[in-house]
């Protein structure tokens, strides 16, 4: 149960830092854009997000570690997990590169 409600803690706090490095790129001044601000931005959301999701992978990892029968769960988390930061890396770097000024 307090497991449930960790890893569900932990996607909200994942979509809010997505949403919020979103918002921060599109509301970025010109002074702040011309200095790399909307890049930086998108660094230090996508360092929050891998932290975010070492916390995720390591509950996933919790949950069978003492099991008797192997469970393909933690494979498919790698495979959704690596997919879901390339698509949040390509939106993030894409919205921080791409839009105009």
């Amino acid at each position: 149960m307090l497991q449930t409600v960790f890893l569900v803690s932990l996607v909200v706090v994942a979509g809010v830092v997505f949403l919020g490095a979103i918002f921060l790129i599109l509301k970025m001044d010109a002074a702040s854009q011309s200095q790399g601000g909307r890049f930086f931005t998108a660094v230090a959301a996508m360092l929050l997000l891998g932290w975010i999701e070492s916390k995720v992978a390591w509950v996933v990892r919790r949950r069978n570690l003492f099991s008797l029968t192997h469970s393909s769960e933690p494979m498919h988390y790698r495979v959704l997990s690596v997919l879901a930061l390339l698509l949040a890396a390509v939106m993030l770097f894409g919205c921080a590169l791409l839009l105009p000024n």
